[in-house]
């Protein structure tokens, strides 16, 4: 049984949600140090890497 994901029209982009910024920026800021400490590429030089 795998996940179904809903449909786009019932999806809320709260990213520019003032109410959540504090909690996007929070989020934001943890995936970049952790995709910085872990050496991923979408954060080095070689991001180009997933354009391609």
């Amino acid at each position: 049984m795998g996940y179904t994901w809903p449909k786009a029209e019932v999806l809320n982009d709260l990213t520019q949600d003032p109410d959540h910024a504090l909690l996007y920026a929070e989020c934001k800021e943890r995936l970049n140090d952790t995709l910085t400490t872990t050496g991923d590429p979408r954060v080095s030089d070689y991001g180009q890497v997933w354009e391609d």
